[in-house]
């Protein structure tokens, strides 16, 4: 009899016990699995992380990181530039996940994947929902400098301007700052260039009377001019694709900032020196154009003469 109940005294407390060895071991596991993932992540192996992040998911039905996988699936193909994907990522945290610690952050991320994509207005109506709910977070510069990107992209330029105004005003030492502030004057240059161009056009007729000599000279400055205009025009694409590298400053960790500075600093430089010789090359155009004008009315004005004599 006593065995009997010894028997069951010790069933009992194995049947007791399971469960809490059973919890931690499963417990560990699953934290296992979340940091092989995030450690991939970190790697760059963004499909084996998605992937490692898909079976806490799906295999494991994780409620613990359940945040998490979303979030960084989200970032993994945003790296990969599979935009679609990630806006989904970002989606589900924001749509589905408001208590999370990452809601913030997707609802940032969910916006910029929004402006990757060319959904400027869905991309603005959700940075303005960053800046109105968070303005003393993180992100909430960025908010503002790409909604001024985004304004761009539907091309409302004075919009823009206002935003990327605010940034400076607002943010005046957040890490946008020098993005906007580089921006308004690009606008201000393109603006002026635009200006100067469209009051000179580039091709004139050429007056009647020009001697071959003239015509001659007269197309062989046009055609400098061009060659030149289309090698500083190539040059100012490389730096505006450049300046899409730098807009990202705000985005990379605080260890890759002070690297993107100096690169800063001499597109700023490169871009002003490219913007005088072409103001200048135009200025010289104008000049030369006036001359051969000058040049050709006097011998009208001779050959005029001489026929009337």
């Amino acid at each position: 009899m006593k065995k009997r109940i010894l028997v069951f005294f010790l069933i009992l407390g194995m049947m007791v016990a399971m469960p809490i060895i059973i919890f931690p071991l499963n417990r560990s596991v699953e934290d296992a699995q979340f940091n092989l993932a995030v450690e991939l992540y970190r790697k760059g192996q963004y499909t084996d992380s998605i992937a490692e992040f898909d079976r806490l998911l799906t295999d494991m039905r994780t409620k613990k990181y359940g945040d998490a996988c979303y979030f960084y699936r989200g970032h993994g193909y945003l790296a990969m530039k599979q935009y679609g994907m990630a806006q989904e990522q970002f989606g589900h945290v924001v749509e589905s996940m408001p208590g999370s610690s990452y809601y913030d952050r997707s609802l940032y991320q969910y916006g910029r994947t929004q402006y990757l994509r060319g959904n400027y207005e869905a991309a603005i109506s959700v940075f303005d929902a960053y800046s109105a709910s968070y303005p003393t977070l993180d992100y909430a510069d960025n908010s503002l400098y790409w909604k001024g990107e985004s304004l761009l992209g539907l091309g409302e330029r004075e919009r823009a301007r206002v935003a990327f105004e605010d940034v400076l005003h607002i943010y005046p030492t957040g890490n946008k700052a020098d993005a906007a502030r580089f921006k308004l004057r690009l606008m201000e240059i393109e603006d002026e260039l635009a200006a100067r161009e469209q009051s000179f056009p580039v091709e004139q007729p050429l007056p009647e009377g020009a001697t071959p000599e003239e015509i001659v000279q007269w197309q062989a400055k046009e055609e400098q001019y061009q060659s030149e205009v289309e090698r500083l025009n190539d040059q100012l694409e490389q730096l505006r694709a450049e300046i899409d590298t730098l807009r990202e400053m705000g985005e990379l960790a605080e260890s890759e900032v002070e690297a993107r500075i100096e690169e800063r600093k001499k597109a700023l430089v490169a871009w002003e020196n490219i913007l005088k010789i072409k103001e200048e090359t135009l200025t010289q155009k104008e000049l030369q154009l006036d001359q051969q004008f000058e040049r050709i009315q006097q011998i009208s004005t001779e050959l005029e003469r001489i026929e009337n004599e």
